[in-house]
């Protein structure tokens, strides 16, 4: 279910047994099965993510209830837990790249994506179910809580994505159903042109804002390389208006149409 290689070439996998136990595997470059780490009790885990940091250390995001916490392989507690009236919740995990266990963690909010940034540190972006706007928490290395922040509108933002560009600074892309200012009213770099669409935000990795554009078509993911962030979204809703690059400025024709109501779409922005 999801897929991380390390500085080696060396491939993991996190995912579910038939019984519903999570495990993680690793991989040599050839495919040779190297080991595998499995926990959790029968049918309380589904799909989780896996990323590889720096060190090769592993981290595991998945969600979590109430019901299915747990402890470490020799009893090992975790470093926070959820309550009873907290029922909804996710736990990370991290193993060193020979599978002995670090730490694990639980907290409330349902994780819409994740990440780990050049430093190490543990990014989570979800849609908060209390008022409809975009959540994003960090944790460190040690898994300890360092700071949590909300965006967003009076209305819903949801289905929220994140990346990060060379400098470290936190991208996050998300459904808007309108316009919106920055936290000292800054305007965006492009307005929202229809009654819904794309938000695209950067911050610095202490949460401080840096800047946000709309984009006039369902967005459904974005990443980047150093130089440039990509967005890919749905072609149905509202691929045809001419798009604002970051400079807020020129407009350009897109390199090949749409069909109506058919297909995606791939935007490039320059940082």
């Amino acid at each position: 279910h999801s897929v991380a290689v390390d500085s080696s070439g060396d491939i993991y996998t996190a995912n579910s047994d038939l019984l519903g136990a999570f495990f993680v595997s690793k991989f040599n470059s050839v495919g040779a099965d190297l080991w595998q780490f499995t926990y959790g009790e029968a049918s309380q885990f589904g799909q989780g993510q896996i990323h590889i940091d720096g060190n090769d250390a592993i981290f595991i995001v998945h969600h979590s209830t109430f019901s299915t916490l747990f402890n470490g392989p020799n009893g090992e507690l975790p470093l926070h837990s959820l309550s009873v009236s907290n029922d909804r919740g996710f736990h990370i995990l991290k193993l060193d790249k020979d599978a002995n266990y670090q730490w694990h963690t639980f907290h409330g909010g349902q994780v819409d994506d994740n990440g780990v940034n050049s430093g190490d540190d543990v990014q989570l972006v979800m849609s908060s179910t209390s008022n409809g706007d975009i959540f994003v928490t960090k944790f460190d290395s040690q898994g300890s809580y360092q700071w949590h922040t909300f965006w967003g509108s009076h209305q819903t933002e949801g289905g929220p994505s994140l990346a990060f560009d060379d400098e470290e600074n936190i991208l996050i892309s998300a459904y808007t159903l309108t316009n919106w200012l920055g936290p000292n009213n800054e305007q965006p770099l492009a307005p929202l042109l229809e009654q819904s669409g794309g938000v695209v935000l950067a911050m610095d990795s202490d949460s401080t804002y840096l800047w946000h554009t709309f984009l006039n078509g369902s967005i459904r993911t974005i990443s980047n390389d150093v130089n440039s962030l990509y967005v890919v979204g749905d072609g149905r809703y509202g691929t045809q208006h001419l798009e604002t690059n970051l400079l807020g400025t020129d407009t350009t024709l897109p390199l090949s149409g749409l069909t109506p109501n058919e297909g995606l779409y791939i935007l490039k922005y320059d940082f």
